[in-house]
């Protein structure tokens, strides 16, 4: 946990570290959030965090190209995270109530004299903590499809596709070579209805 621990010199750049077989790859950040004068009548502290997005890759089983696209999912995460923070203190309060169930759950074992289940804690964080249920929502969706869209404390989407994985091995192969030669003006065979299409789009966007 130490190594993964965001430095101010590295936020806002990408984290690459190996040990033995695994590649862990991140986007440490600063998270900032200052109360607006509007908000006095209910008063929050202002709030300054370090926090970094890891994912954690078997290096014998991943490219470069690979790594890089999980170093870009990492940041799209950890720019969605802070922007979240910045507007309502998103991390902060997510930051108190994980801090509130630890040590719920450190006082009951203290009373029982029986060592914290980190499984139960794990559980316990995912049931109760909004940016838990939305990471553990982007690893699944990642690992089943290999593609994903989030929607971070249900106001920032967050689009990805790993290649790697959405795609079959023979389109793979032509990736590369496919998309140099597209252009603007090319069109887009549509396999899908044009109205669920629609509806799979993000909020934002322009049809």
């Amino acid at each position: 946990a130490n190594l993964l621990a965001p430095k101010n010199a590295l936020c806002g750049k990408s984290f690459e570290l190996m040990v033995d077989n695994l590649v862990f790859v991140g986007h440490p950040r600063q998270a900032v959030y200052t109360p607006r004068p509007s908000q006095r009548q209910f008063p929050q502290e202002a709030s300054n965090f370090f926090f970094n997005v890891v994912f954690v890759l078997e290096h014998s089983n991943c490219c470069r190209t690979v790594i890089d696209a999980y170093a870009d999912l990492s940041k799209r995460l950890a720019i969605a995270i802070a922007h979240e923070e910045k507007r309502c203190n998103f991390l902060g309060c997510e930051a108190k109530l994980i801090m509130g169930l630890q040590e719920e759950l450190a006082t009951e074992r203290a009373t029982e004299t029986e060592e914290m289940d980190p499984v139960l804690m794990f559980s316990e964080v995912l049931n109760a903590s909004s940016v838990a249920q939305d990471l553990r929502a982007a690893f699944d969706s990642l690992r089943t499809n290999g593609a994903l869209r989030v929607r971070i404390n249900r106001f920032i989407d967050v689009s990805f596709c790993l290649p790697q994985a959405a795609l079959p091995a023979h389109l793979l192969a032509s990736l590369p070579s496919t998309s140099v030669r597209l252009r603007p003006y090319h069109a887009c065979l549509l396999l899908d209805h044009a109205t669920a299409l629609e509806a799979s789009m993000p909020t934002d966007s322009s049809p």
